[in-house]
């Protein structure tokens, strides 16, 4: 398990259609352990790093606190998507929601 903890955190929405979403979320993340710890990742500083394109499926939990703001917790699993050229994760990508989509199904 890898705990980390963000700050300076954006989180924008945009409704698309009756029930989905675009979503972007920025911020800062830095690992959950003690100061002075040697950094694990071997990378040096400012080093850009682009993780492999994933599919992210999780539970959008909301609290409203006040008027205008909320808690907001996301649970869930990020599966990358294999493929070298964007057709190719465009058919992973398909073959990951068909395969959700037939086990979340099954749980119904």
């Amino acid at each position: 398990i890898v705990s980390l903890v963000a700050t300076d955190v954006k989180w924008n929405e945009l409704k698309v259609h009756k029930n989905r979403w675009a979503l972007s979320v920025q911020g800062t993340l830095r690992p959950a352990r003690k100061p002075g710890a040697k950094d694990p990742s071997g990378l040096p500083v400012g080093v850009k790093y682009e993780y492999q394109e994933s599919l992210i499926i999780a539970n959008q939990i909301a609290t409203k606190l006040t008027p205008n703001s909320y808690h907001v917790a996301l649970k869930g699993v990020q599966m990358p998507l294999p493929g070298a050229t964007e057709q190719q994760r465009e058919q992973s990508r398909r073959e990951l929601l068909t395969m959700f989509i037939s086990e979340y199904g099954k749980m119904k």
